[in-house]
Parts: C-alpha cells; sequence; structure tokens
C-alpha cells in the first residue's frame, strides 16, 4: 500500500499482516485495534498508532510517529542524507517493543513502556573529537528520554551525531559522523 501526497489513511479492527505500507510526502495514517506487517515513513510522514500489532515501524528523514498500548518487534529511526532531514522521532507509550534503535538527532520519548533492547546515539552540541583509540566529547544527551520505562539491554551505537557542534575533529578513524 503506497500513501503519497499529503493523504490520510484511517485504519480500524483490520488485519493487515501481510501489507507493507510506504508513505511519504506528509503523508498521515491513524491506526487502532489493528494488526500490521511493516509500515515506512519517509518524507516528515506521520503515524498515530493505537492498540497495534505488528513487526515493524521504520521512521526517516523528519518523520514522526505516536505509539500506544501497541505491541511491535521492532523501532527503527534513521537520518536521510539524500534530502537533509535528520530529525525522526516519536513516543512509545503504554507499549512493548523488542528491539528500539534510534539513529537520528530527533527524541524519541519512552512513555511506561517495555524495551527489550535499546540502541540510541549521543547527540554531541559542543566539541567532539574522533580517533582511533577513542571519543572525547565536551557535552552530549542521548536521542530518547526515558518516562518511567524499562528498557533491559541498553547499547550505545558507535556512529556520532554532531548537531550544532562549535569544533568536530576526526583523525584517522572510519565511524560515521553525521554533521547536523
Amino acid at each position: 500500500i503506497y500513501i503519497y501526497g499529503e493523504a490520510v489513511l484511517n485504519v480500524s479492527n483490520s488485519n493487515l499482516s501481510s501489507s507493507f505500507i510506504d508513505m511519504h510526502d506528509f503523508a498521515f495514517i491513524t491506526a487502532k485495534e489493528s494488526l500490521f506487517y511493516d509500515i515506512s515513513l519517509d518524507e516528515d510522514s506521520r503515524a498515530y498508532l493505537n492498540g497495534v500489532s505488528m513487526n515493524t515501524i521504520s521512521a526517516r528523514g523528519d518523520s514522526i510517529f505516536t505509539i500506544v498500548n501497541s505491541h511491535l518487534y521492532r523501532v527503527n529511526t534513521y537520518i536521510s542524507t539524500s534530502d537533509g532531514k535528520y530529525y525522526a522521532a516519536g513516543q512509545i507509550i503504554n507499549s512493548t517493543v523488542t528491539e528500539v534503535s534510534l539513529n537520528t538527532a530527533g527524541i524519541t520519548y519512552l512513555v511506561d513502556s517495555n524495551i527489550e533492547t535499546l540502541n540510541y546515539n549521543l547527540i554531541h552540541n559542543d566539541t567532539l573529537s574522533v580517533n582511533q583509540t577513542h571519543v572525547d566529547s565536551t557535552s552530549s544527551y542521548p536521542n530518547y528520554v526515558n518516562d518511567s520505562s524499562i528498557a533491559t539491554n541498553v547499547h550505545l551505537q558507535s556512529s556520532y551525531i554532531a548537531r550544532e557542534a562549535i569544533s568536530v575533529t576526526i583523525n584517522r578513524s572510519w565511524v560515521e559522523v553525521y554533521l547536523i
């Protein structure tokens, strides 16, 4: 199912567990008490999901999602380098997710939820220096906020996001660094 150009899709009490939903150009989906396979949010798309069960939701660019009272296997956020959009993010509220991987400068809120594995990045906002053996940063913050959620396995990812940093130095290192 392809949704483009500010289109709106409302889904209620449906079984779309074998469907891939691909959203672009400010498209919006709202879903209640339904089954899905995958939803892909691109180019400023939005999703509000309440009481759903699904495999994966992926958000790229500046897309935003809200997930409430739901069960998911995976939630991913990605930077969209091709169009210069770096802030995909959302809220996961009173839900259960097996794996959350946050790879953007957007802040995702984890509220009263159970997360088995959380992979996150730090947003470096002052001075960042990366070389072969270590990383120095004078100021950073995680790209998620935990509000009464349980994350069993929490892992800092090996890429770096520098947002409005004063200075970034990369010396003899093969790591991903996003300058925003």
